[in-house]
């Protein structure tokens, strides 16, 4: 073979010094690129992390901002809910109110009809034997009424509600105890839709709700609820009293209603605070 294959030794030292270097220089030269595909790889992966995070965090705020609007959406739902039923209540108080106004002035009437009715029948009384207005009782002896106890005793047999002496030609000019003779009641007690009429004819005012009951204990909601003879109340309030207990109620129903808005308020308030 020649010398070039036996080594550099029998070759210039020069080239043979030049054949290494250029070996070094292709194997730095690979290494160099290697690393910097590893740099470049690292900041890929890297950009890839922060993308996903990035995608992470928006994914995570646009729940956060859902779940707000949501508690929103249901707070004005309640809220509209709330002012629905508000309307609807007032509208059956008004209507119930309308309603007891025309029964109570129908009944009124009736009993205007009735005592003008009674009155003519009282002037029809013979001087020699007064009526009893209906209380006759052949059997038991009563035949006429000429005087006002003879009535109050005729009526008192039947067991009959007494009227009132006005109602009577032979009573008129007879002072009577209203308290212990009170209006005849022709109806059960709760037919009768205001306090005044209640008390008139013996029942009772529940005042919370504002219905006519027996005057008997356990009727209504305690002692101060009840007007009557077994209640803490005797008499009907006044116009002023109503008013001013009116008022003082829409007072509380406003005060209830703000709190109730305050409070759906810092709820809304708290889901916010959890989902930032």
């Amino acid at each position: 073979g020649s010398g070039r294959d036996r080594g550099c030794d029998r070759w210039d030292e020069a080239a043979c010094q030049v054949e290494g270097a250029e070996g070094a220089e292709g194997g730095n030269a690979q290494e160099q690129k290697s690393s910097a595909e590893a740099r470049a790889e690292a900041r890929a992966e890297s950009e890839r992390q922060k993308a996903a995070q990035r995608e992470q965090h928006q994914q995570r705020e646009a729940e956060r901002l859902r779940k707000i609007e949501e508690a929103k959406k249901r707070a004005e739902e309640n809220n509209q809910a709330r002012k629905e039923e508000e309307a609807k209540a007032k509208k059956a108080e008004a209507e119930t109110e309308r309603r007891a106004e025309d029964k109570n002035q129908a009944k009124k009437e009736e009993d205007a009809k009735a005592t003008k009715a009674e009155d003519e029948t009282s002037k029809d009384v013979a001087s020699d034997c007064g009526s009893c207005y209906g209380a006759e009782d052949l059997a038991r002896g009563i035949k006429c009424c000429n005087n006002c106890d003879d009535v109050k005793n005729a009526y008192k047999t039947k067991q009959w509600g007494w009227p009132g002496n006005d109602k009577f030609e032979q009573c008129k000019n007879v002072r009577e105890d209203v308290t212990r003779n009170p209006k005849a009641r022709t109806q059960p007690c709760d037919a009768y839709m205001s306090c005044k009429d209640c008390l008139e004819v013996g029942c009772g005012w529940c005042i919370s709700t504002r219905r006519c009951a027996p005057d008997e204990a356990w009727q209504c909601s305690g002692e101060n609820d009840h007007i009557g003879k077994i209640g803490t109340h005797k008499a009907c309030p006044s116009r002023e009293e109503h008013t001013q207990k009116r008022a003082e109620r829409k007072r509380e129903e406003e005060a209830a209603k703000q709190e109730k808005v305050q409070r759906d308020e810092a709820e809304l308030e708290r889901a916010r605070a959890r989902y930032k």
